[in-house]
């Protein structure tokens, strides 16, 4: 028989008690570090909430619909058979380009477009007039259903351009009648190219309000210009700030829009998976990411929902759009009114966000706007610091990207390209060091591939499969091969040889004789601490506060594999 239980039964503990405890089992330095650090921008963040970290009073306006829309990209690949194949399985809508509007007879003959969402990427207002032309054609003056246009740029510099002013104008004239989502807030752009959730949110604002005044100015109804409005973000892999991100997007454009009158009325938002977190090292990990950003996606609220997969498996954007079906149809997500709703921490971590980033947004206001923001660079010059901050903490180790920097593949075959494009990415410094690894190899051999050679130091067996265990995960993901060593190997100039064992065994006792025989002209390493009783045939040390990048660059610059600096 099953016991019921009754939780009122269990003692409810405060925060001091809860920090009492923490500190006498973990001492109060581990205690203070695990219950309180800073993320990006200092973002003060707690690992203990309750309700008294809960303001009642700002709450997250309730959509229309918990359920979400999962709108499928479109390739030139794709013919009519895997566009309706699409839309039996899971997507409610297509996601075009310009070059495809050209072939809407040929690759959409057999979809309905009053009966799924089209959404539209193009800086041209002729290509918008051809598929408003065509839908007119396959349903005449009937209602459609939802139709977004998103406008087809990657600089922020373009957003205040004298061609974007006039494609909003024409293209809000032509849309706002059919009821078609036209005027894009993209703040997707800033995450994009690497900028905070602190920063992407006070972007929207700012863009928001700019878009609506000149609106406004062009002699355009409040009412009509909001119906016109829809918002895009990329989704990171910071799972509860990106969910967060679109709680507090909610607050604040309701904000926004009461300003101008506008009550009880949340706009859109389509969500992206995003470019910045995905890497070509162990790319099967990319599907992990996406899961993962869906996920902060879906229970943040969003309307749409697009998986980029970035995959080169044939499969791969069917396996993406499953990912939104068995969120939706395995996990029930949409059919939950808010699931992320009552949980202190985000309750507290999405009233913080909107809080800051209101100041942040009315200290740009008070500076000009969004134009002047734009014009002096400010966006992009705060974006460039988010970077360097976020590729600075996976340099170090101390943000984990799987298969990045660290538990990579070096069996794996990645792609070189000699001519590559550029593209803004966390891993992308840790990409550049693998493919000049490959080029190397593909010069020279698979012989001469680089070679780190583990060494068992002492007799502490636990220690020695530890420091085994971290010196892989150290080096690998470079295209560095790692092996226990064998004695009956001749080492080569291309390898090094790396001390695995107890600080305590590193000295020269236990070192010389473990190292006879054995000879590198490169280095010995060793994994640990360094201490003065060391060995000195020790010549360098690698542990968890050892940059990575800059750790595994220098061996390969001293092996010769590498020939300058591969860091951007």
């Amino acid at each position: 028989m099953i016991k019921e239980y009754n939780f009122d039964e269990f003692a409810i503990a405060s925060r001091s008690q809860w920090r009492d405890k923490l500190n006498k089992d973990l001492g109060t330095d581990l205690a203070d570090r695990i219950s309180n650090w800073t993320s990006e921008r200092n973002l003060k963040l707690s690992a203990y909430h309750d309700k008294e970290d809960v303001n009642l009073g700002m709450t997250v306006p309730e959509g229309v619909n918990r359920s979400w829309k999962y709108l499928q990209p479109i390739d030139l690949v794709d013919t009519k058979e895997s566009v309706q194949d699409a839309l039996m399985n899971g997507a409610d809508g297509l996601l075009l380009n310009d070059v495809l509007i050209m072939s809407l007879d040929a690759v959409f003959e057999q979809v309905a477009p009053e009966h799924c969402t089209l959404a539209v990427t193009t800086s041209n207002v002729e290509s918008y007039k051809k598929i408003t032309t065509w839908c007119d054609q396959k349903i005449g003056t009937q209602n459609q259903s939802d139709f977004l246009l998103f406008y087809n740029n990657d600089k922020i510099s373009s957003t205040v351009t004298t061609a974007h002013q006039n494609f909003m104008k024409e293209v809000f004239h032509i849309g706002s009648r059919k009821g078609h989502k036209v005027i894009n807030l993209d703040c997707g752009l800033v995450q994009r190219n690497g900028g905070s959730v602190q920063l992407e949110l006070s972007y929207l604002l700012t863009q928001s309000v700019y878009y609506i005044n000149r609106l406004i100015d062009e002699g355009k109804d409040i009412n009509s210009i909001s119906n016109s409005l829809f918002i895009s973000t990329s989704i990171g892999s910071n799972f509860f700030l990106e969910l967060a991100k679109l709680r507090a997007m909610k607050i604040l454009m309701t904000q926004v829009l009461q300003a101008y009158g506008i009550e009880n009325f949340s706009l859109p938002i389509h969500a992206f998976t995003s470019s910045l977190s995905k890497s070509i090292l162990d790319e099967n990990t990319n599907f992990l990411r996406c899961t993962s950003e869906a996920m902060s996606a879906v229970l943040g609220g969003t309307d749409y929902l697009t998986i980029i997969p970035h995959h080169s498996l044939r499969f791969a954007s069917r396996i993406a759009r499953n990912i939104s079906n068995l969120l939706k149809d395995e996990s029930n997500l949409a059919k939950t009114e808010d699931p992320a709703a009552g949980s202190y921490y985000l309750e507290n971590l999405t009233e913080k966000l909107a809080r800051e980033v209101w100041k942040s947004f009315l200290d740009i206001e008070k500076k000009g706007g969004f134009e002047a923001a734009v014009s002096e660079r400010f966006f992009e010059q705060e974006i460039e610091k988010d970077l360097e901050f976020q590729r600075a903490r996976i340099a170090s180790g101390k943000r984990k990207l799987v298969g990045v920097n660290d538990f990579g593949n070096e069996s794996e075959q990645i792609p070189i390209d000699k001519h590559r494009r550029e593209r803004v990415s966390l891993s992308q410094n840790f990409e550049e060091i693998r493919q000049q690894v490959e080029e190397y190899v593909l010069e020279y051999g698979e012989e001469k591939r680089p070679i780190a050679y583990l060494l068992g130091v002492g007799a502490d067996a636990k220690m020695i499969n530890a420091r085994f265990t971290f010196a892989t995960n150290f080096f690998n993901w470079s295209g560095i091969k790692v092996k226990k060593i064998d004695e009956a190997e001749k080492l080569g100039v291309t390898s090094i040889i790396i001390c695995c064992g107890a600080d305590d065994d590193y000295d020269e006792a236990t070192v010389s004789p473990a190292l006879l025989g054995l000879e590198s002209s490169i280095m010995v390493l060793a994994a640990g601490k360094h201490n003065s009783a060391a060995s000195g045939k020790i010549s360098s040390w690698i542990n968890t506060r050892t940059n990575r990048l800059e750790g595994v660059r220098s061996v390969l610059m001293e092996m010769g594999v590498i020939k300058k600096s591969s860091v951007l």
